[in-house]
């Protein structure tokens, strides 16, 4: 699974999946879309866990959508971003910005919302697809970052999370060869699906 759904979504779906296949074993692997799916292909994985809907995606690979999730602005609790009705894009160009590396959904949409709004790359920015680095860098140096409501369901304070103007949303779901549907797959897509109604409610 990509990055930001590693620590609020797999041990929710883990909890109930073993308590169902307690004799199970599992490999959970963290990466980027282009490699996970290479690797799906290649029958390396059973199932990836990633934003759907991508075009040029193999013929061979079943996508199902699981959730609708939004794009939030994470900010330090003491930004005067805070509060202000509709922001914009172009009123935090001059932050320090937390901006996803090349190569995942991630990054193709951050790059996207600026192009859509017609703002230029902001000028001071920190690369990483590191989910818990994201939020240490708002948390402490005051950044702001793109980031989704699922995965900051777990970020504590001093980090908040507010709505921006262009931020648009993620579609999550499943992505599987066509030729796999073993029982535990099954009943990992059955878990999966509860597991984010549950966050999207």
């Amino acid at each position: 699974m990509t990055p930001s759904l590693v620590e609020q979504f797999i041990p929710d779906v883990l909890d109930v999946l073993l308590a169902d296949l307690p004799d199970l074993s599992i490999s959970v692997i963290e990466g980027l879309d282009g490699p996970l799916n290479d690797a799906l292909i290649a029958g390396e994985l059973d199932v990836v866990v990633a934003s759907v809907g991508q075009p040029n995606l193999s013929g061979d690979i079943l996508e199902e959508l699981l959730i609708c999730d939004p794009f939030l602005l994470a900010v330090h609790e003491s930004s005067p971003l805070i509060g202000r009705a509709r922001l914009k894009l172009s009123a935090v160009l001059e932050e320090l910005w937390i901006v996803p590396r090349p190569g995942g959904s991630a990054y193709a949409h951050t790059q996207a919302m600026f192009l859509n709004a017609g703002v230029d790359w902001p000028q001071r920015t920190l690369s990483t697809n590191s989910v818990t680095l994201t939020h240490q860098l708002v948390a402490r140096l005051g950044a702001v970052a793109l980031v989704n409501r699922v995965t900051a369901r777990g970020w504590r304070a001093p980090v908040r999370t507010i709505p921006l103007a262009e931020a648009g949303h993620r579609k999550i779901g499943l992505r599987r060869r066509l030729s796999e549907a073993s029982p535990a797959l099954q009943a990992f897509a059955r878990i999966a699906a509860q597991v984010f109604a549950k966050q999207g409610a």
